[in-house]
């Protein structure tokens, strides 16, 4: 839109996005996307070196999509169906596992609309607040698992735990779409500073990634390991400890990510300097 002869577009389309803001405002912040415009086109692209010194924007961003994963997104929604089956819903799984993607939709929509509104760190505590409550009543409703049919199996008994694990599911994606689902990828597409912002976001997509194949490919050998311990409970303890982690996350969200609500990227830039 800032390309030569489009200022007025760009002022306008600036104007109806701060809205409630005085017309000095808009055009203060319009000047001052130019000016970090005309630095970054005759500008070379920041080193790596570079983005290394962005200390609190690395730790925000690295952190969040760090911890998004930790907290145990992939073992919990690549492996829904085998958790239903461990409830004691057996060919039902695969059914159950639709009404947890539509309660996921929901939360999504949700969230899109909530965010400017309420602001990252409202949401991201939010989502996390859940996830941890589903999380703790999956430990404990796993603990109450007996020994199946097969050899080796153990489910959950009928009676009022199995319906409390579908509850649990639901509302453990929930709290990830409001929380950390949208809201990490928002808040890295905005910390790191505009000179170095490709190479920190190929980084953070790679931490990413990297945390969710650990996550994913050490599930099935840490639930082995705490069967071990205490037959059948394998499951409840690792819920357990995604909850931990999830303490863990609310206290970094305080501590660590900035609230960039209602800010530009410039200004967030020399906030987080």
């Amino acid at each position: 839109v800032l390309d030569p002869g489009g200022r007025s577009a760009a002022l306008a389309a600036l104007s109806r996005f701060r809205r409630g803001s005085s017309p000095s405002a808009v055009e203060a912040e319009l000047a001052a996307i130019e000016a970090t415009l005309a630095e970054v086109s005759v500008a070379r692209a920041g080193s790596w070196a570079e983005m290394l010194t962005s200390r609190r924007a690395l730790l925000a961003g690295l952190g969040l999509i760090s911890l998004q994963q930790l907290t145990g997104q992939p073992s919990v929604l690549y492996y829904q169906d085998a958790i239903f089956r461990d409830a004691g819903f057996g060919d039902f799984a695969s059914k159950a596992g639709v009404l947890v993607g539509a309660a996921k939709l929901a939360a999504t929509v949700c969230s899109v609309a909530a965010v400017d509104r309420f602001g990252r760190r409202p949401l991201l505590q939010a989502g996390i607040g859940m996830m941890t409550m589903a999380l703790l009543l999956l430990a404990v409703g796993f603990q109450f698992k007996v020994p199946g049919e097969a050899p080796g199996e153990y489910v959950l008994p009928p009676g009022a735990w199995p319906p409390v694990v579908v509850f649990a599911l639901m509302l453990y994606v929930c709290g990830y779409q409001v929380g950390f689902g949208p809201i990490a990828w928002l808040i890295i597409s905005e910390v790191f500073p505009i000179k170095t912002r490709t190479r920190a976001l190929s980084m953070a997509v790679t931490v990413n990634f990297g945390f969710n194949l650990l996550v994913t490919f050490l599930l099935s050998p840490l639930q082995t390991a705490l069967d071990a311990l205490s037959p059948g409970k394998g499951s409840s303890y690792l819920f357990a400890i995604y909850a931990a982690l999830c303490l863990v996350s609310s206290t970094f969200v305080h501590a660590c990510v900035p609230e960039t609500k209602g800010k530009s990227l410039e200004q967030i830039e020399a906030m987080l300097r």
